[in-house]
């Protein structure tokens, strides 16, 4: 009902959900930029373009897909999508994948809270793990048994604003880092690498977006304002991206090269700046492990007591490292959320 009354704020709101569901530890800290355009000098901009297009695309499908039948769960969806075996394999998929997700911005937030607390860190490593492992089930928790709409309009304030700093950190970094700049790489085969990792990066980011907006079918929405709020979304994303990408071609290989590249090319103006950026990182990764837990809470259940057991067995599987996460089994997935996407464009296509 609250989704329902403010008409005006709709566009706003989808915009949110979308980057609460894409703007998390790997996005904020220039490490999939880095791993998926970034590293192939200017020329990943082409990459990042066609991804931000196909994601705006799809978010669109989506949603058009959650408010006209009123979906709230990721495996109606996957059912609507697919039938029999399938549907139930795509679903088991995006619950592999959000809970993934959820214990990636554990081990993420972890990181980046470090130079926070770093005396913590430092002497009481396993008990600084569960504390801030403990925040993240916490948030989860509670952003899963709590309104919806009220998370919803959460994201349509914060989403934006932090995206911005990062955005802003980006461009300071791209003035005052250190510089050194990444070879641009034009041969054929690099080429065709560029877009081999930008279909696995769509892929994967269009589990989280099934994740979040999958779930908004109490979202009363116009086909008009579905399109509109998908594209302010789409358009600060990349945005965003882009300056982060132009950061991280200015700048140092090696700082570049870093698992938290944003973080460390921060780190060298001062431990406050650092500090204060980690905690923007830390607000992205809190809401986007909601994102993830709502996913996998919105297959099982709400009231399934194996959603807790999961949230708190996050904190022991995050030792996995984020960096083994992102640039490892991210990519696994994105096999999967492309086959998703096609499946979702032919059964939208037999609907229109």
């Amino acid at each position: 009902m609250c989704l329902q009354r403010k008409k005006k704020n709709k566009g706003f709101v989808i915009a949110g959900l979308f980057l609460s569901g894409l703007v998390g530890a790997g996005f904020g800290s220039g490490r999939e930029i880095f791993v998926y355009f970034a590293s192939f000098g200017p020329v990943g901009i082409g990459g990042f373009i066609l991804s931000c297009a196909v994601l705006w695309l799809a978010s669109v499908w989506i949603l058009e897909i959650a408010v006209g039948q009123h979906f709230t769960g990721v495996d109606q969806i996957s059912k609507f999508v697919a039938k029999g075996k399938m549907a139930t394999f795509y679903t088991m998929v995006i619950l592999l994948f959000s809970f993934t997700g959820y214990v990636a911005m554990i081990s993420g937030i972890r990181d980046v809270l470090e130079p926070v607390f770093p005396a913590v860190a430092r002497r009481f490593p396993i008990l600084f793990g569960i504390c801030t492992g403990g925040i993240v089930v916490a948030f989860s928790l509670l952003a899963l048994y709590s309104n919806f709409a009220a998370y919803s309009r959460i994201c349509a304030i914060v989403t934006p604003c932090v995206i911005f700093c990062v955005a802003a950190v980006s461009v300071f970094a791209a003035f005052y880092a250190p510089s050194g700049p990444l070879a641009p790489q034009w041969d054929v085969s690099h080429i065709g690498l560029l877009f081999l990792k930008s279909f696995f990066y769509i892929g994967y980011n269009l589990l989280f977006l099934l994740g979040i907006l999958g779930r908004a079918g109490a979202l009363s929405a116009s086909g008009s304002e579905i399109r509109k709020g998908s594209l302010l979304g789409a358009g600060l994303f990349f945005a965003c991206g882009t300056c982060i990408l132009v950061a991280l071609c200015t700048i140092r290989p090696e700082i570049a090269h870093q698992a938290m590249p944003l973080p460390a090319v921060i780190g060298t103006f001062g431990a406050l700046p650092k500090q204060i950026f980690s905690c923007v990182l830390a607000l992205t990764m809190l809401l986007c492990s909601a994102c993830n837990l709502g996913a996998v809470g919105s297959v099982l259940g709400q009231k399934s007591f194996m959603v807790p057991l999961l949230a708190l067995a996050g904190i022991p599987l995050s030792c996995v490292g984020f960096d083994s996460v992102v640039s490892g089994i991210y990519p696994v997935f994105g096999v999967v959320g492309i086959l998703f996407l096609l499946a979702l464009a032919q059964r939208r296509g037999k609907i229109v």
